[in-house]
């Protein structure tokens, strides 16, 4: 599978961030809209592409973000490309465009287009320089054009930022610009007939000035490559007083799919050790012969006990997604009391699959070795790993069926008015759990400690929190929730193999509604920039520590943004570029010191490229399957509403 370019590889990354950042956001926001349009030289009659600030081509080339495709033997394909190159080089120098990579010759495309001509591109990285890359970088692909087009060349020609690629985002603490009351309804509102998917309003690093962040309304759409877009939806929005008097930058991006990503090694190997499920562990689902063993692979993210008011008899099942493990129903939903029954298993059989290979490679090197130099060592690492092996093989797979499923819902708080701006996600499947014993215990890194979560909490609106969760792909991660919120629209295919991918989201709620989440961004550890929930982590419990989870105020100072009415707020809070929390550990020796961890929420899908993810609040999640399955939850129990107060002093507001 193709991959994106690594910004870490090329040579000018460092130049490119000490020049960008000799400007300051106050010179870059004098700039004028008039360069994020498509426009026609006069003097060389070719189409300019320069809608994405740092990024200039002809033709039009595909919105941000595209996969690289490597061409190798280019002289095959194009005789005398040496030749060519040196000429672009020279048109390169002689406007300034430096410094930079050499140009390189690639399929530049959407991850579900097909390969063709029109997606080869002479793509060259270099510096952006604020308030004159605009200039000389329009002017360099005019004469590129021109160059090639005498040479009968046609090829798209794309000069961009590597700053592109990586760009830091961070949370919100509290909702300083009333996004989730005021502005994103007018946003939504404003993008009523558009085939948007994703909204999500964050902190996003500045690609002409990198290190500053500004507040961003990120916009996730499958036609972003449609003029319409750049030509009318985007200018009106930009033009919003609202946003025009923030300065809240508009970014659109394409957004269509979602790609796949290998298990934890260390979860996966957790999850053969003993037959106990432990909160996060690997799950999957089958439906018998009619669709055996399926390719994806989710997160069972903990248990929920259930209370018959009529009997009084409890059972526990175990939590996860519905689009995890009961994706194969048709429907609306909700589900219950299904005629075929799906099976659960943890870990998943394609995740056994992986394991099992990887532990037959580790045999056959160990063997190799031996043949090489027999040592008592290596013969009793042979055995061991014979005996890991021939277990994983063997281990039985079985949890039980899926009990109850929420389908592709929504629903909204009991004391809400009956409103679509109060639409929340649902997506959640509980499973039996037969013969297997189950816990609510999380082994936290660091100083390391037990976590039970045997509660769960109601956040409050408009405030950030310190989370973490421990999920099938990515293992335990710490991160936050912003106090702005996110929403969904129209529809997310499904990938064709691989981990979990959210399918036809929501639409049963309306194609023209939107429906709301909370948003997640990770806590980026050193030499770690990623979502905080990767594909299979989806159905992971979000957890925080009710001792620990206020996000603190940071005294450095920060360049000031403008509130609602212009007015310099006060500085925003960035503890999240502070690492908490060790990536490794070993596991305690007891549980004697175990500590408790509320529940927030449950995770179910995420955007790889904004390196946001996406939950719905547990509180909400109770409600429902009580609703659904007419039982009470009896465990986890309500804990309260987890707040702090304007003085940042961190409170606990028990349930009534």
């Amino acid at each position: 599978m193709s991959s994106s370019i690594n910004v870490s590889s090329f040579f000018t990354q460092q130049h490119i961030q000490k020049e960008e950042q000799k400007h300051t956001p106050q010179d870059i926001h004098q700039k004028t809209l008039e360069t994020r349009k498509v426009t026609i030289s006069p003097h060389m009659a070719c189409i300019i592409d320069s809608r994405v600030e740092g990024r200039v081509g002809s033709p039009m080339l595909p919105v941000l973000p595209v996969h690289t495709i490597p061409i190798h033997n280019i002289d095959d394909k194009f005789p005398n490309w040496c030749t060519h190159q040196l000429q672009i080089e020279e048109i390169l120098d002689r406007n300034g465009v430096t410094p930079r990579n050499p140009p390189t010759v690639e399929y530049r495309l959407h991850t579900d287009s097909e390969r063709n001509e029109k997606y080869i591109t002479i793509t060259t990285y270099a510096t952006y320089k604020p308030l004159e890359s605009n200039t000389t970088w329009r002017k360099a692909v005019q004469q590129i054009r021109h160059y090639l087009d005498n040479a009968d060349i046609h090829l798209a020609i794309e000069i961009v930022s590597g700053a592109h690629v990586g760009l830091k985002i961070s949370p919100f603490v509290t909702d300083v610009y009333e996004w989730n009351t005021k502005l994103l309804p007018v946003v939504e509102n404003l993008l009523h007939d558009c085939r948007w998917k994703t909204l999500d309003m964050v902190y996003r690093e500045n690609v002409e000035v990198p290190g500053s962040k500004r507040p961003t309304i990120l916009i996730g759409a499958c036609d972003a490559d449609e003029l319409y877009w750049w030509d009318d939806i985007l200018p009106t929005l930009r033009q919003l007083p609202e946003i025009m008097q923030s300065n809240i930058q508009v970014d659109l991006q394409y957004r269509r799919q979602f790609l796949t990503s290998a298990p934890n090694g260390a979860v996966l190997q957790h999850c053969f050790s003993d037959n106990a499920i432990d909160p996060g562990s690997s799950c999957g689902s089958s439906c018998g012969s009619s669709c055996g063993h399926d390719k994806r692979s989710g997160t069972l993210g903990g248990r929920v006990r259930l209370c018959d008011p009529n009997t009084g008899a409890e059972l526990t099942y175990g939590i996860s997604n519905h689009h995890v493990l009961a994706y194969h129903l048709n429907g609306k939903g909700p589900f219950m009391d299904l005629k075929i029954p799906i099976e659960v298993e943890s870990p998943s059989c394609s995740d056994r699959d992986i394991y099992v290979e990887d532990l037959r490679n580790q045999v056959a090197m160990q063997v190799f070795k031996i043949e090489n130099k027999s040592t008592p060592a290596r013969r009793e690492s042979l055995k061991a790993l014979e005996k890991k092996l021939a277990n994983a093989q063997n281990f039985d797979l079985h949890v039980g069926h899926v009990f109850a499923s929420s389908g592709y819902r929504w629903t909204q708080k009991t004391s809400s008015t009956d409103t679509l701006k109060d639409a929340w996600a649902l997506d959640w499947s509980l499973t039996t759990i037969d013969n297997r014993d189950s816990s609510d215990d999380v082994v936290v890194p660091g100083p390391t400690v037990w976590k039970t979560a045997a509660k769960y909490c109601k956040l409050d609106p408009g405030q950030g929190y310190r989370v973490f969760k421990r999920g099938r792909t990515s293992g335990y991660t710490t991160g936050f929730i912003s106090a702005t919120v996110s929403s969904y629209h129209t529809e997310v295919p499904e990938p064709k193999n691989g981990p979990t991918a959210l399918p036809r989201i929501l639409r049963s709620h309306s194609d023209t509604a939107a429906i709301r989440c909370h948003v997640m961004i990770s806590d980026p550890s050193p030499g770690r920039v990623e979502e905080f929930i990767q594909h299979g982590d989806s159905g992971s419990l979000i957890l925080l520590d009710p001792a620990n989870f206020a996000v603190e105020e940071e005294e450095e100072k920060r360049v000031p943004f403008m509130g609602l009415c212009n007015e310099p707020l006060s500085d925003e809070v960035y503890p999240w570029e502070r690492s908490t929390m060790s990536p490794t550990s070993t596991e305690p020796d007891g549980k004697e010191d175990k500590k408790e961890a509320l529940i927030a929420g449950l995770a179910f899908g995420g955007n790889s490229e904004w390196l946001v993810s996406y939950m719905m609040p547990m509180d909400l999640v109770v409600q429902d399957i009580e609703f659904v399955t007419g039982l009470k939850v009896v465990a986890p129990t309500l804990a309260g509403v987890v707040r702090h107060d304007k003085a940042r002093k961190v409170e606990a507001q028990n349930a009534s």
